[in-house]
């Protein structure tokens, strides 16, 4: 069943034993959002959230109506699978939110913001 697994992202590296403030990386601290204000970066936090949801949600059923795709192949008619949708675009678009998400959060936290 191809297109069911994606490869995991690239996670940043692990700063955990680092204070708060010293965990930003270098692209944190040239991004757009490191100049925003904390409810800014909230809000920026709150509408990525939605819509790593949303992209997810979208995956998940892409990928259940693949596999009956798949398995009406096997059993029925072969050509169905090529009708399989891979969703590249949307999972490589999901992969970029989840990456400002880190960053969003990054930043944050870094700043002291509550919320």
């Amino acid at each position: 069943m191809a297109g069911c697994a994606q490869p995991p992202r690239e996670l940043p590296p692990d700063m955990s034993a680092k204070p708060v403030g010293e965990r930003l990386l270098a692209e944190d601290k040239q991004s757009k959002e490191y100049v925003l204000p904390c409810n800014e970066l909230r809000r920026e936090l709150d509408v990525t959230n939605h819509q790593v949801s949303e992209l997810d949600q979208r995956l998940r059923a892409a990928q259940s109506d693949n596999q009956g795709k798949a398995i009406a192949g096997i059993l029925i008619f072969t050509p169905l699978m090529l009708t399989m949708d891979q969703q590249e675009a949307t999972k490589k678009h999901l992969v970029e939110l989840e990456t400002r998400k880190d960053r969003l959060l990054r930043i944050s936290q870094a700043r002291n913001c509550q919320g």
